[in-house]
């Protein structure tokens, strides 16, 4: 029997080798230690990639901020520069609209006045007008006041016309003292009276003075009773050519004639 000295290496050996297959594989943990240390070393890696990219990130974004506030500011200049011009620009073009208003007024108070100058000259010309009118009807009045009466061709025809179917008759026939166209108009009606072939007494023609003043022809008759009828168509004729010629009696007239006297115009 191997006595305590011979048995103890033994045990040692024994105790040594338990706790050997106590303690994990060494290989195994040396293996898994240089994985780890590959990947810390590829994480370290990408973490110092990392940082240079943050840190060209870091200067792009301040290049960046750098970019956006200096062309912040330049648009900032360039607009006020734009909202100066533009007010410039507006206070030129009101400037202009209240020069142009200003013009309009004074353009629309000379076609005003002009306006109200020529509505004077036509009130004016039609007063002038109306003037000249009035002086043209009184000169026509006056020209036909002082004009002589005569008997135109044409009522010597129709006063022919119209007294021929009468028997023929010896008129008389008398103009005032006192009318200047008488003696003329006269002959008018003894030309009439020489055509209808009625006989005319040199004796009963001339110038006379009237009882009364007459105006116009008269008609004169002895009586109307005993009126021939030459006389009333006589009458008629002339009125058919314009003339009124009012009946009058003088009992001095013989029954067998009828006598026209000629006084004024009026």
């Amino acid at each position: 029997m191997p006595t305590m000295t011979q048995q103890q290496p033994t045990i040692i050996a024994n105790a040594a080798r338990s706790e050997v297959e106590k303690v994990p594989d060494i290989q195994s943990l040396i293996d898994r230690a240089q994985a780890l240390s590959q990947k810390v070393d590829w994480w370290n890696n990408a973490m110092l990639w990392a940082l240079a990219v943050a840190a060209i990130a870091a200067m792009a974004v301040g290049i960046a901020t750098w970019k956006v506030v200096t062309k912040a500011k330049q648009l900032g200049d360039v607009q006020d520069e734009l909202t100066l011009t533009l007010r410039s620009k507006v206070a030129t073009l009101e400037i202009a609209a209240g020069s142009t208003v200003k013009d309009l007024l004074n353009l629309q108070k000379a076609a005003d006045d002009a306006k109200a100058a020529q509505q004077k000259v036509e009130i004016d010309l039609a007063k002038q007008r109306e003037r000249a009118a009035i002086a043209e009807r009184a000169l026509l009045e006056l020209q036909e006041k002082i004009k002589p009466r005569r008997l135109s061709e044409e009522q010597k025809q129709a006063l022919v016309r119209l007294l021929s179917p009468e028997i023929p008759i010896a008129p008389r026939i008398f103009s005032g003292m006192d009318v200047p166209d008488g003696e003329a108009f006269k002959q008018d009606f003894e030309d009439v009276f020489r055509r209808l072939r009625w006989t005319v007494d040199p004796h009963n023609l001339g110038r006379s003075v009237f009882s009364g003043h007459i105006i116009g022809i008269l008609i004169v008759v002895r009586n109307g009773s005993s009126a021939p009828p030459q006389a009333a168509a006589m009458q008629r004729a002339l009125k058919a050519i314009g003339i009124e010629a009012p009946g009058s009696i003088d009992p001095a007239i013989p029954d067998n004639t009828f006598e026209i006297r000629i006084g004024s115009k009026d």
